[in-house]
């Protein structure tokens, strides 16, 4: 005959059956991480049709050997710009001057294996070249008046370059003379395209309209325990798909915002589905708000989306999150401030630019 559980034994699997329920309960969070595409907006716009720019460059012989004078034309830009022959609104000067070798050191390290009782079994030896040098290089960006906006000229008369380590010195002095050309032509390369690309980065973030794709993530319930699991993945695929759709050089169509509102008003159900004061309501509140303050953001509607962030700050879950989306929201804003614009999601056309009159 079965014996009726005693009430210790009641007690135990009463709590065994509440702690397994909260088990069951428990918010797990983990970031969805997406790429997002939109335009930044530059510090300094120069107004519509006066966007144009030129590009002159002069080199050495090792320099044009290194990169073509031509190369150096074709790879700079500016979004939104117009590239024109002769003066133009924003003018791009290179010279890229001689290469000078000052001096060639071999230095030498000494590797040793030893055994257990720290008795050293063998010895070997590398070696490398230190090439002191001096490069020139005067790259400046003018107005259309001839007044300097950017400068990154270099003049820099005690620059080094190393090589590999090769075990055996004579080797390394074959490497050096057979490849001196070569390496010469390797370091006026290195500083003429990071000369390039630090103009290039400067002028585009004053002036230029550069479609960015951003990556960037939201937070998803991942406990498939969870009762909100599978809503919160099915919602998750439209949201990464609603993403996938917007463009920095494209306007924000009707049909997109009608794909995005079925997954704005998921998240705004959260919240309201899970109310309570308790931490776990409180996470699931925190994971609707942050996707829609993030949502909005990308979407350009900076008014709700300062709305969600005030209301994720409020929420008392991670209220960091909170103030860091109204610090980015503040920055947008001031963008379309200065910039005289509404969104991030539009088409900039060069070809409406002429060059000015000469």
């Amino acid at each position: 005959m079965l014996k009726k559980p005693t009430h210790s034994l009641m007690i135990l699997l009463l709590i065994l059956f509440i702690s397994g329920s909260l088990l069951a309960q428990k918010v797990d969070l983990d970031k969805y991480h997406f790429s997002a595409e939109y335009k930044s907006l530059p510090t300094n716009p120069l107004p519509a049709g006066n966007r144009t720019y030129s590009v002159s460059s002069r080199g050495s012989s090792i320099a044009n050997e290194a990169v073509a004078n031509g190369s150096v034309v074709d790879r700079v830009n500016i979004s939104g710009f117009k590239k024109v022959e002769g003066r133009a609104h924003i003018n791009y000067n290179f010279d890229f001057g001689d290469l000078y070798i000052k001096s060639a050191v071999t230095s030498s390290r000494k590797e040793e294996t030893k055994d257990k009782n720290n008795v050293v079994t063998s010895t070997r030896y590398y070696y490398k070249k230190t090439v002191t040098y001096s490069f020139a290089i005067t790259a400046k960006i003018t107005d259309e008046k001839g007044v300097v906006i950017g400068n990154f000229s270099s003049s820099n008369s005690s620059l080094t370059w190393n090589s590999t380590e090769f075990s055996s010195s004579s080797d390394l002095e074959n490497y050096y003379r057979n490849s001196y050309n070569d390496i010469r032509r390797e370091i006026c390369s290195g500083h003429i395209n990071g000369t390039i690309n630090e103009a290039n980065s400067t002028v585009n973030a004053k002036y230029g309209y550069v479609d960015n794709k951003n990556r960037d993530y939201i937070w998803i319930e991942a406990a498939k325990k969870f009762p909100e699991y599978q809503a919160q993945q099915d919602n998750w695929l439209l949201t990464k798909a609603f993403i996938e759709t917007l463009k920095g050089n494209e306007a924000i169509s009707s049909d997109q915002m009608a794909q995005a509102k079925p997954i704005l008003d998921y998240f705004q159900s959260v919240k309201i589905k899970y109310p309570a004061d308790e931490k776990s309501d409180k996470k699931m509140r925190y994971q609707a708000y942050f996707a829609l303050a993030t949502l909005y953001i990308l979407i350009d509607d900076l008014d709700a989306a300062q709305k969600e962030a005030e209301g994720l700050i409020a929420n008392d879950y991670d209220a960091k999150d909170g103030k860091r989306f109204l610090e980015e929201i503040g920055k947008i804003r001031k963008a379309f401030e200065i910039n005289g614009v509404t969104t991030r999601h539009y088409f900039v056309d060069p070809e409406l630019n002429t060059p000015p009159a000469r």
